[in-house]
């Protein structure tokens, strides 16, 4: 028969807990890979690949204008009642630079406000707001980490009375959007995980066979993301890539693994044994799901082309 769909269906089914503690193998050490490198393996920078000429400006801007490229974030205060000119205005500003401060040299470089550099352009027409400039240590991944303790320092001051704080700044943002992202994928996993599977249970009309294709899209996401992770430490990807996984992995995975599924309940119902009918499914339906799912990744694949890490990141995923 040499190696197809169906001598793998038919291996599979004549040896299923080899097969099972293979994979479950495998989702270990998939967890295991994720749990210790993603961190180090995402970024929420979006840099370029190879040598676009934007990348060869950007370097050069660097390399000819030192501390360009620093990450700056701004402290935005505003008053309703008291002018900067005021007493109350200045000392609470000056709290906060001064605890801005502290942070040096592991999170900040430094901090510095109207009332320490005197610019006026750090003032607002009528006032009320001013900002506080605070130049973060590292590059943006690491100013992404370090914005952290800047943001509790900044709702902590938004808290006093008579003045409202806003922190602002590519790192505030992407620290926001990530932390977004996260929440939007867990709130996706499990609304879309349990609308799935009542659907699963109606087609099916049975609870034994319907998680079946949930399981199998949520094992090819784990091992997606350990692999991920592992060319992470290579080529550090976006983090939108586990977006990008789940959302493929339970579509395409529920999908393909429900279309073999549904043909093996229909063959034991058309009367073949076990084997048979997992072997005809793997000839069919197995077959349809490797072919289409082949095409759906060089269709993807095709982002790989865009020079920049978030789509490589997408694409990859």
């Amino acid at each position: 028969m040499g190696f197809s769909t169906q001598s793998l269906a038919r291996s599979s089914a004549l040896h299923p807990w080899r097969i099972v503690s293979i994979w479950a193998v495998i989702v270990v050490l998939a967890v295991a890979v994720t749990s210790q490198l993603f961190e180090s393996a995402i970024t929420t920078e979006d840099t370029f690949i190879g040598e676009p000429e934007s990348a060869v400006a950007a370097r050069l801007s660097e390399a000819r204008l030192p501390g360009s490229e620093k990450i700056t974030e701004f402290l935005i205060v505003a008053s309703e009642t008291l002018t900067v000119d005021d007493p109350g205005f200045r000392e609470f500003v000056g709290s906060l630079t001064a605890d801005i401060s502290k942070l040096a040299p592991e999170f900040v470089e430094g901090a510095f406000d109207y009332y320490t550099v005197g610019d006026e352009g750090m003032v607002s027409n009528d006032r009320h707001t001013t900002t506080v400039s605070v130049v973060m240590t590292g590059d943006l991944n690491e100013a992404n980490a370090n914005v952290v303790p800047l943001q509790e320092i900044s709702e902590a001051a938004g808290s006093a009375p008579d003045f409202e704080t806003y922190l602002v700044g590519l790192s505030s943002i992407n620290r926001d959007f990530q932390e977004l992202a996260e929440s939007d994928l867990l709130k996706g996993e499990a609304f879309g995980i349990g609308i799935a599977l009542i659907i699963l249970i109606l087609v099916f009309r049975a609870l034994g066979s319907s998680p079946i294709p949930i399981v199998l899209a949520i094992v090819s996401i784990v091992i997606a993301i350990a692999l991920s992770t592992l060319v992470g430490q290579i080529y550090r990807v976006s983090f939108f890539i586990a977006n990008m996984i789940t959302m493929i992995g339970l579509a395409v995975g529920i999908d393909y693994s429900l279309f073999i599924v549904g043909r093996f309940r229909e063959e034991r119902a058309a009367g073949l044994g076990k084997i048979e009918a997992i072997e005809k499914a793997g000839a069919t339906a197995s077959r349809a799901a490797f072919f289409s799912g082949m095409t759906v990744i060089l269709a993807l694949v095709g982002m790989l082309i865009v020079p920049m890490s978030v789509f490589f990141s997408l694409g990859l995923g």
